[in-house]
């Protein structure tokens, strides 16, 4: 196993609290997706809705359903397993990392689509907002993935990405609220 650096914490050892307290706060940003029902209205099919309410609809469920498979990373991460070598820890985060690399691709493609559509002139604002609060859920998507790579390489990771997961996850969630807040007005 590689020497440890400062600021380093051995990926088996300190990881299980910093994941769970980062799940906390993945968990209140996927709550806060379902802006599209602050924003729009209950139903994607519904009649009375415009293009851009149901195409918005549909990528904010998509957004929803990509924080729902992080959340369940996270909860594979934090659950105690039996691990009992360097050999099997790394391998359970290179499986972790498999997984993280897919949910930061998806939630790319998300932000990708998010920007394609054209929000009508009462939706501008919310709409930027949630395009923030998307880049900066994969900001902490990414800040987590960066950790696993350190951990599944080396067995030690630097626990200032959880750190920064856990920052770009926190503003997320407050500009997931701004932009429900920006249409009420």
């Amino acid at each position: 196993m590689s020497e440890a650096i400062e600021g380093a914490t051995p990926a088996p050892g300190r990881v299980r609290p910093l994941v769970l307290f980062v799940a906390g706060a993945i968990l209140l940003t996927g709550a806060l997706v379902t802006l599209g029902i602050f924003l729009f209205s209950p139903s994607e099919s519904s009649p009375e809705l415009s293009v851009y309410d149901q195409r918005a609809i549909a990528i904010l469920n998509q957004q929803s359903e990509i924080n729902g498979e992080w959340n369940a990373l996270l909860d594979e991460l934090s659950a105690p397993v039996a691990v009992t070598t360097d050999a099997e820890r790394i391998e359970q985060f290179n499986a972790s990392l498999v997984k993280a690399r897919s949910v930061v691709n998806d939630s790319q493609a998300i932000i990708v689509r998010w920007r394609k559509l054209e929000p009508p002139p009462e939706n501008v604002t919310s709409h930027s907002l949630a395009l923030d609060a998307m880049t900066a859920t994969q900001s902490g998507f990414i800040a987590m993935q960066e950790y696993l790579e350190q951990a599944a390489s080396s067995g030690i990771a630097d626990a200032a990405l959880i750190e920064e997961s856990q920052a770009r996850i926190d503003e997320a969630t407050g500009l997931w609220e701004q932009a429900r807040l920006s249409d009420v007005e």
